[in-house]
C-alpha cells in the first residue's frame, strides 16, 4: 500500500498514540523533496533496525491489523522478527515475505471456499456478501481517524503548493494531459528524462472546475452506506462493479452531514481496494470552507484476496479537494498514487489509462447531488402523504383584488414601458446571419433547441465579479405561419381561455385565475388585453402583470407582443403551507413576420427564485427552459382554435354534425364519415384534429381527436384570423352570461371524462392537534 506521503521542507509524518500497541512516532515514512512542484521519492532509512518504510505492517492489536504497503507482504507476528532499539511490547507485527502468507489469514482462509469458482460464479457482484464484519477495537478506530486527519492535512499542504499557470494548467514539464471532458483536465506524472520509465508509484492529476456550490458537491460525493455507495457508483459511473462498507468509524450528524470516515471496498474490474475513507468539509485559518474527500489504502489480515478470481487487491491513495472559486463555480483538485508494482509495465500503463478515464466520474458529482435531491424530494412527499388531506384549490383561497383607478392607469403604463424596453433589447442584440447570439461575447450558452427554435442561459460575465446575478433565458427562431396566427393563440383574456392555452401548448401549467382586467380586447383590436394574473406551477406560482398586443412600427411592420411581470399585493395569501413558492419573473415574448408564411420569435425573460440553494435554482431553470419550447406552439394553439370556431359557426348555423346524406360529398364514395361542416365525406378525406373544450364544471379542459375533411382544415386554415378572432370576441360580447362559447354540447357528449387535465386539487398539510 502507499505509506502515508512525507511533507515538504523535511518535515516528517509524526504519530503519537500511547494507547496504542504500536507508536507510530517510531515510523518515518519516506521523505519527498520538492523540485519545481514535481515530488520525487528519497530512498533514505531513517531508523536503524527498521525495515523500508513500504514493507511495514502495523497492528495495533493481535486481532485487528492494517499495513501501509505492498501487496507483497503479509502480516505476520512479532516472533518471526525483532527489531531493535524500540519499546518493548511496541511491536506485534511487522512484514516478512509472501511466502508466509497461507498462515497470513488464519481461519479466514477458509471464506475462499466458500466463493464459487471463476467459471461457476456468474457475476463479481456476488463477492460482497463473503466479506466478513471488521471488528476494530476503539483504540485502533482513534488511530484511523487521526491518520485520516494527517492525511486530509498533507494533501491540503501539496494543494496550497502546487505550481499553475495563469490558465490553471500545472507545469508541462512535469505533467502530460491524458483526458479532458467538460471543465476537468486529468494529467499524468511524467518520467525525468526521455526514454525514462515512468515512476514506480504512478501518480495522476486532476484540475478544473465544475457548475455549482460547495455544498452540492459535497452532497454528492458523501456515501456513507452500501445503498448511497452503489447509487453514487452508478450516478457518476466510477467504474465501481461492487462495493460494501466494512467499517463506520464516524457517521454524518446533523450538525455536520458530509463527515464521514469509514473502511470501505471496492471492487473494479479486475483489482479491489480496501481503504480508509474520509470526506466532509474544513475552515482553513483564513475562513475558507474547502471539501475533502480521501481513499487511502489500508489492509486488515481477516480480509481475503480474490487473487483466484483474477483480482488483484490494489493500493491507492485519492484526496479530492473543493474549493468554491466564484458564485456558481466550484474548484475541483485530484491527486492520486497508485502502486500498480503487481503486473508487467504494460500492464501498468493500461491501468492507469482506466483510471484516469474513470476520474472523469469527478466531474459527474454534481448530477450525483441533483439526482439525490429530487430523490429525497419524492421520498418526503412519499412519506408525509399520511399528513395530508384533500383542500380546495388554492385558486378558490384566492381573494377578490380590488385595484384603484389611479393603480390601473400606472400598471397600464407600466406594461407599455416595459414592451418599449423590450424591443429597444431585442435591437441592441447581436446576432449572426443566421439568427444565433453573437459566440464572441460569450454570454449566452445554448440549452435547448427544437424545430426552428433555440433556448440558451446567460452566463455569469468575469467582469460581474460576485455582484448578485439574476439568471436569463433567450429564446430565437421561427415558426411557420402568421403574427395574427401567433398572437390568437396567444391571447387569453378568460380563466377558460387561459386553461385551453396552457393545456394546448403544454407549458406545465396547473392552475389560474385572472385577477383584474385592466383593458378589454375590442373588436378593432382583438389581441389588445391587459390584466392581473395569478399562475400555478409545479412547487412554484406567479401574479403578474400580463399584456397582449401587435404595434406597428415605421415601415408598416408589425410586432406582436406578450408580456408577464411579476407584480404584488399585499391582500394576495402566499400558499408555503401547501409547497408553493412565491416566484418572480419578467418575461416578454415578441413576434415578427419575417416571409408570409414565417414568424420571427424573440422572448428574454429574468427569474428571481425565492431560494438561495444554487442546486434547486439550476434544476428550476432546466425546467424552465423545456416549458419554453412551448412557445413554438402558440401557432397550433391558434389553428385550434379557429377549428373550434368554426364547430361553433356551423352549430350556430343550424348545421349539425351528423346528416341523414348516404354518400360522400367529396369524392362518392359509400365508405364515409361526418366532418363538421355537417358534409359526409369518405374515411379517406377525414383528417383527425385534437381539440380541447371546457367541461360544463367549466374548470376542466377535455381534449379529443375529432374528425375533420381536409378541405374544411384548408379553409379553415386559410381564412383570415382578425376576423375570425373579431367575430368570436362579438359573439362572447352579445351572448355575455349565457352559454360558454368554450363548451359545445356536441362535442362534450362525445367526450370521455377520462381526459380531464388541470383538475388536480392541491394538498395541504394536515393540521396537528
Amino acid at each position: 500500500m502507499i505509506a502515508p506521503l512525507d511533507f515538504r521542507n523535511g518535515r516528517q509524518l509524526e504519530f503519537a498514540s500511547s494507547n496504542s500497541t504500536l507508536e507510530l512516532s517510531h515510523f518515518k515514512p519516506r521523505r519527498w523533496q520538492e523540485r519545481a512542484g514535481d515530488w520525487r521519492e528519497l530512498t533514505e532509512k531513517r531508523c536503524q533496525g527498521h525495515p523500508e518504510a513500504r514493507n511495514w505492517v502495523l497492528a495495533p492489536s493481535t486481532h485487528t491489523s492494517f499495513r501501509l504497503r505492498p501487496d507483497s507482504w503479509v502480516a505476520s507476528t512479532v516472533d518471526d522478527l525483532q527489531l531493535t532499539g524500540l519499546p518493548t511490547g511496541s511491536v506485534k507485527s511487522v512484514a516478512r515475505s509472501s511466502a508466509g502468507s497461507a498462515t497470513a489469514f488464519g481461519a479466514t482462509s477458509s471464506l475462499l471456499d466458500l466463493l464459487p469458482t471463476t467459471d461457476t460464479m456468474p457475476t463479481p457482484v456476488a463477492i460482497s456478501k463473503f466479506l466478513p464484519a471488521l471488528l476494530i477495537p476503539e483504540a485502533d478506530q482513534a488511530l484511523l481517524q487521526e491518520l485520516a486527519t494527517t492525511l486530509v492535512t498533507h494533501n491540503l499542504d501539496q494543494y496550497n503548493n502546487l505550481c499553475v499557470n495563469k490558465d490553471g494548467h500545472p507545469d508541462n514539464r512535469l505533467w502530460v494531459l491524458t483526458q479532458k471532458v467538460e471543465g476537468i483536465r486529468i494529467y499524468r506524472e511524467r518520467p525525468r528524462s526521455v526514454g525514462e520509465t515512468p515512476p514506480a508509484i504512478p501518480s495522476l492529476l486532476l484540475l478544473g472546475s465544475v457548475v455549482g456550490n460547495l455544498s452540492d458537491v459535497m452532497y454528492g460525493v458523501v456515501a456513507p452506506t452500501d445503498e448511497t455507495l452503489k447509487i453514487k457508483s452508478s450516478c457518476i459511473r466510477d467504474g465501481v462493479i461492487d462495493s460494501k462498507v466494512l467499517e463506520e468509524l464516524v457517521s454524518p450528524t446533523v450538525e455536520d452531514p458530509f463527515h464521514h470516515v469509514s473502511i470501505q471496498w471496492r471492487l473494479y474490474e479486475d483489482r479491489d481496494y480496501v481503504t480508509l475513507d474520509t470526506s466532509g468539509i474544513i475552515k482553513t485559518p483564513w475562513g475558507e470552507r474547502v471539501g475533502y474527500n480521501v481513499s487511502h489504502s489500508v489492509g486488515f489480515p481477516q480480509l481475503p484476496a480474490f487473487t483466484d478470481l483474477g483480482i488483484a487487491r490494489g493500493n491507492m491513495s485519492v484526496c479530492s479537494l473543493y474549493r468554491q472559486k466564484a458564485n456558481h463555480t466550484v474548484e475541483c483538485y485530484t491527486r492520486g498514487f497508485f502502486d500498480l508494482s503487481s503486473g508487467t509495465h504494460s500492464n501498468a500503463i493500461l491501468a492507469l489509462q482506466t483510471i484516469a478515464t474513470q476520474w472523469q466520474s469527478f466531474s459527474r458529482n454534481m448530477e450525483c447531488a441533483q439526482m439525490k435531491k429530487l430523490a429525497w424530494r419524492l421520498r418526503k412527499n412519499s412519506d408525509d402523504a399520511d399528513m395530508v388531506k384533500i383542500s380546495p384549490n388554492l385558486v378558490d383561497l384566492l381573494p377578490e383584488l380590488s385595484v384603484s383607478d389611479a393603480d390601473r392607469g400606472m400598471l397600464r403604463d407600466l406594461a407599455s414601458t416595459l414592451v418599449a424596453h423590450n424591443l429597444e433589447q431585442r435591437n441592441m442584440l447581436l446576432v449572426t446571419k443566421k439568427g444565433h447570439p453573437d459566440s464572441s461575447t460569450g454570454q449566452w450558452k445554448e440549452m435547448r433547441r427544437k424545430d426552428g427554435l433555440r433556448i440558451y442561459r446567460e452566463c455569469p460575465s468575469r467582469a460581474r465579479g460576485a455582484a448578485p446575478f439574476t439568471p436569463s433565458l433567450l429564446l430565437l427562431g421561427t415558426v411557420d405561419g402568421t403574427v395574427e396566427d401567433v398572437m390568437y393563440g396567444v391571447v387569453a383574456p378568460t380563466d377558460a381561455a387561459l386553461r385551453i392555452k396552457s393545456s394546448c401548448v403544454n407549458d406545465g401549467m396547473l392552475d389560474t385565475k385572472m385577477l383584474c382586467e385592466l383593458v378589454e380586447s375590442s373588436v378593432e383590436d382583438p389581441f389588445r388585453h391587459v390584466g392581473i394574473k395569478w399562475k400555478l406551477y409545479q412547487g412554484r406560482d406567479y401574479v403578474s402583470l400580463d399584456a397582449t398586443g401587435v404595434v406597428h412600427l415605421s415601415k408598416h411592420e408589425r410586432i406582436g407582443y406578450n408580456l408577464a411581470h411579476s407584480v404584488a399585493f399585499s391582500e394576495l395569501p402566499h400558499f408555503n403551507k401547501h409547497g408553493v413558492l412565491r416566484g418572480n419573473m419578467s418575461v416578454c415574448s415578441l413576434y415578427k413576420q419575417k416571409t408570409p408564411t414565417t414568424v420571427e420569435c424573440y422572448v428574454r425573460g429574468f427569474f428571481d427564485f425565492p431560494t438561495e440553494n444554487e442546486m434547486l435554482n439550476n434544476v428550476a431553470l432546466q425546467t424552465l427552459a423545456s416549458q419554453w419550447l412551448s412557445f413554438g406552439r402558440k401557432v397550433e394553439c391558434g389553428r385550434m382554435k379557429k377549428l373550434i370556431w368554426k364547430l361553433h359557426r356551423n352549430r350556430m348555423d343550424g348545421r349539425s354534425l351528423d346528416s341523414s346524406s348516404s354518400s360522400s360529398s367529396t369524392c362518392s364514395s359509400s365508405s364515409y364519415g361526418s366532418s363538421p361542416n355537417s358534409r359526409l365525406v369518405c374515411t379517406r378525406c377525414i383528417v383527425k384534429k385534437i381539440v380541447r373544450i371546457m367541461a360544463a364544471d367549466g374548470r376542466t379542459v377535455l381534449e379529443k381527436k375529432h374528425p375533420f375533411c381536409r378541405g374544411c382544415i384548408d379553409n379553415t386554415l386559410r381564412s383570415d384570423t382578425l376576423m375570425i378572432a373579431r367575430e368570436e370576441l362579438t359573439y362572447e360580447r352579445e351572448n355575455e352570461g349565457e352559454e360558454d362559447l368554450k363548451q359545445i354540447p356536441e362535442l362534450l357528449e362525445t367526450f370521455n371524462i377520462g381526459h380531464a387535465n388541470n383538475s388536480i386539487p392541491i394538498p395541504g398539510r394536515a393540521k396537528s392537534y
